[in-house]
């Protein structure tokens, strides 16, 4: 039998990793990424009411990754044009650019996962046909280039 120790693993959060994380651990994340933000949605910069979505910038469909790194605070109207568009590289850099990730990952006790995210992310793109279209706003899109 060979055991293995969890630092070994590369995997920053084995049970998310495996099994995702519950929908309602991620509205912990409500808070701390609000006010990372400064109480503005994280694609268009319009000021969040009380309806505060989280959304995976890499949409969990494709890449099902539920670190902080790729999860943003967003406004109703923003999160459900996008759904699970792959969106424009400029919003994966932007989220995975931000400071005080692992404060809020503390806070909301899930881990931050960047690595991962910035892997999955490049690796997404990479594989995408020329021309496939990617979410930049809300029903506006451009086609990948490569």
């Amino acid at each position: 039998m060979i055991a293995f120790n969890r630092s070994e693993l590369d995997a920053e959060d084995l049970d998310g990793f495996l099994f995702g994380a519950d929908r309602t651990a991620l509205r912990t994340l409500v808070d701390p990424l609000r006010d990372m933000q400064d109480g503005r949605c994280f694609y268009c910069a319009v000021r969040m009411r009380d309806d505060v979505h989280i959304d995976h910038v890499m949409p969990w469909s494709l890449l099902p990754i539920d670190g902080v790194a790729n999860l943003v605070a967003a406004d109703a109207r923003c999160n459900l044009d996008k759904s699970a568009s792959v969106p424009v590289r400029m919003h994966v850099e932007r989220a995975l650019a931000r400071s005080h990730l692992a404060e809020a990952a503390t806070i909301a006790r899930i881990p931050v996962l960047f690595r991962r995210t910035a892997s999955a992310a490049e690796g997404m793109y990479a594989s995408l046909p020329i021309g496939s279209l990617l979410w930049r706003e809300i029903r506006e899109y451009e086609l990948h280039a490569g």
